[in-house]
């Protein structure tokens, strides 16, 4: 992944170490694979599966995180016609904006999905499979 694209002021140390970026993926990409979330066999999303060798689930709404996975990596699909300004994800305490093309990543379980009082038909993100070791180094290049 674009990993390398990750900045220090990135990696938030509070309330718990977590990682938030935005556009580490180029728009043009990234409105490729948006325009092709209900065909994840299309090529647009194989050909970047390919080049990453990545294990990844999409899923139609955020409050279907899977909070078992031993690091929690979410690269966030908001909808464009979604115009709510209210965070969507409680972080630890920390409440953080439900925003497009936008990665959140940590160890930490402590996370909550905050509804709105309208809520948006879907609010679809891409859940990475990865790994204690690979987190931990991807926060000690930041470092």
């Amino acid at each position: 992944m674009y990993w390398e694209r990750l900045v220090k002021h990135q990696l938030k140390k509070e309330p718990v170490p977590h990682i938030i970026a935005s556009r580490l993926v180029a728009p043009e990409v990234y409105d490729a694979l948006y325009e092709n979330q209900n065909n994840l066999q299309h090529h647009t999303w194989k050909n970047f599966q390919n080049e990453f060798d990545l294990e990844f689930d999409f899923k139609e709404d955020i409050k279907h995180i899977d909070l078992t996975e031993p690091v929690i990596a979410l690269w966030l699909f908001r909808e464009r016609a979604d115009r709510g300004s209210s965070p969507d994800i409680n972080l630890a305490g920390k409440p953080i904006k439900y925003a497009h093309n936008t990665f959140i990543i940590t160890k930490s379980k402590d996370i909550k999905i905050i509804e709105k009082s309208k809520i948006y038909i879907r609010r679809p993100f891409v859940q990475f499979k990865m790994s204690v070791a690979e987190f931990d180094k991807i926060v000690e290049s930041l470092k």
